[in-house]
């Protein structure tokens, strides 16, 4: 029974996290949760509550009603509307700088903004209030900040928040920037630090918490690139040194982090279109959003699950075979340590012999295809139910049908247990 959910819209390019708070719910892994006729997979939480991302809507706006399935198949009578509209767009922010101290009231201007009590301005990582104006355009204020370029963005659900224009918040500090803002222990990361008023005078060095830079390059008067020297796990200060000045005591920082450990992989194959989610387990791992996990030489963005495990989606690659996956914290530094996930060609189902037999189930299928691959989580599913498979070939395995309804089932496979081919 469902009794509210949070947020209640959300654009209709869908990946909203909505929670839906109720009663009597099951941890199932047939459950899933309904919006219009649309239907997503749902993450139990508590008999009281699960999460849901909304899928994309054909709606360019307009209020679906939400209800919740335990089996995939019977959705709940009683049901909450969500309300889809289309996606906030920012354009420009005026002004695009002021002090560090805040109370800058900021005109930002864009489309689609909505008058909504949870509408809000992100300056950074701190979110305040926003006063509608229009639907191009809302007003909010500077909050106080650290020294440096910030993102601002808009949100009608403090949720989804628009596409981020720059903020930029000024002191006496020469540097306002660093990127990325984080890196290994072992040192070597590329980091390149902007600001104002840099001079190419002699001994100029990059200091990350007291210890120099083993690298540092001039580049322009806004611009200096630095090598992170090894340092301990901590969040220090970036300055800088020279002959001419002391350092900058910009207050930008820098987060040293242990490299992540990559222990195994949750499936260990998946199709070369990409797509797999793939969940990756060790330790090390960190809550950032430049984590990233690393196929073979793609880059392929990382939900962080806990310092113990992440979760990625494979990327596409243009021939089967196995690639080493590995751990980056920032974007650009991969671990040394790494595992392999191995590339499969797409299921491909030609036949099945017989095509008929009993509602309950037993009667052993002969699937004939392409591309089969012999492993431990090879399936057949009929309908929602899942049974493993015997590999016979490439070209053949055989299943035995659980128990399904009577009439037409549809039947695929999947070489991971995981990602079913054509059916």
């Amino acid at each position: 029974w469902i009794t509210s959910i949070a947020p209640r819209s959300g654009p209709n390019t869908g990946g909203t996290s909505v929670l839906i708070n109720g009663y009597n719910f099951i941890d199932s892994n047939d459950l899933r949760c309904q919006f219009g006729n649309m239907s997503v997979f749902a993450r139990w939480i508590s008999p009281t509550r699960l999460e849901c991302m909304t899928p994309a809507s054909s709606l360019e706006s307009g209020k679906v009603a939400v209800r919740v399935s335990l089996n995939g198949a019977d959705y709940s009578e009683s049901f909450e509307e969500f309300e889809y509209a289309v996606g906030l767009l920012m354009t420009s922010v005026y002004p695009d700088h002021g002090p560090f101290s805040g109370g800058t009231e900021l005109v930002i201007s864009g489309a689609n903004f909505v008058h909504t009590a949870e509408l809000v301005c992100r300056i950074g990582h701190i979110e305040v209030a926003a006063s509608f104006v229009s639907s191009s355009e809302v007003r909010c204020t500077t909050p106080v900040l650290a020294v440096g370029i910030v993102d601002v963005a808009v949100s009608s659900n403090g949720q989804d928040f628009s596409s981020s224009v720059n903020f930029t918040s000024v002191a006496n500090a020469m540097i306002i920037a660093a990127s990325p803002t984080l890196g290994l222990t072992s040192g070597g990361t590329l980091v390149t630090v902007r600001g104002h008023g840099f001079s190419n005078s002699s001994g100029i060095t990059c200091m990350f918490g007291g210890v120099a830079a083993p690298l540092t390059q001039f580049v322009s008067d806004t611009e200096i690139k630095c090598e992170t020297p090894g340092h301990s796990q901590a969040t220090v200060t970036v300055d800088l040194r020279s002959d001419s000045f002391e350092s900058v005591n910009s207050g930008v920082t820098y987060r040293f982090v242990p490299e992540p450990f990559v222990a195994s992989l949750s499936p260990i194959s998946g199709p070369i279109e990409g797509g797999s989610i793939v969940n990756v387990r060790g330790y090390n791992f960190v809550d950032s959003s430049l984590l990233a996990c690393v196929f073979g030489s793609k880059y392929a963005p990382a939900r962080w699950v806990s310092s113990s495990e992440v979760s990625c989606v494979t990327p596409a690659r243009d021939m089967e075979g196995v690639v080493s996956v590995s751990v980056s914290v920032n974007g650009i530094d991969h671990a040394t340590n790494t595992t392999f996930f191995r590339y499969t060609p797409k299921i491909r189902l030609d036949a099945l012999e017989p095509s008929r037999g009993p509602a309950r189930g037993g009667t052993w299928v002969r699937i004939l295809g392409s591309n089969f691959v012999f492993s431990s989580e090879l399936a057949c599913r009929f309908g929602l139910s899942m049974v493993l498979a015997r590999y016979i070939s490439p070209e053949e395995i055989r299943c035995v049908t659980p128990t399904i309804p009577i009439g037409l089932t549809e039947v695929s496979v999947s070489n991971n247990g995981i990602d079913y081919g054509s059916s």
